[in-house]
């Protein structure tokens, strides 16, 4: 599995030693999504609009309002398909390294969400 992992302060040493690590996302099969800047930003919306499977990582409720907002939008029909079907929001590292693994040996989540928030 190639991971592409957002730009950001934030470091997931326990991430990029243990997987795959690509510098473009166009290279990837999963995404990470960290807290951060507007980079962090624009990847999660390229990984939506792309529909690459994502896991987002919602430390301190980062993303909590981006989530929220994107949720209501695909309620009001202004989003036509659910970008929830391929999103993975989780607030836990441990966590997302428990799902990276799975996702590299082949067992997969099949675009179910964890928790929202």
């Amino acid at each position: 599995m190639k991971l592409y992992i957002s730009d950001s302060d934030e470091k997931v040493p326990e991430v990029e030693e243990k997987f795959d690590i690509v510098p473009e996302m166009d290279e990837c099969d999963q995404v990470l999504i960290l807290p951060g800047g507007l980079g962090a930003f624009h990847a999660l919306f390229q990984a939506i609009d792309q529909r690459i499977d994502t896991i987002i990582y919602n430390k301190d409720m980062y993303y909590a309002s981006v989530i929220k907002n994107l949720y209501e939008a695909y309620q009001k029909g202004k989003i036509q398909q659910a970008p929830f079907d391929y999103l993975d929001i989780e607030s836990d590292l441990d966590e997302i390294i428990r799902k990276l693994e799975e996702k590299e040996n082949g067992k997969t989540n099949n675009g179910k969400t964890s928790k929202l928030l």
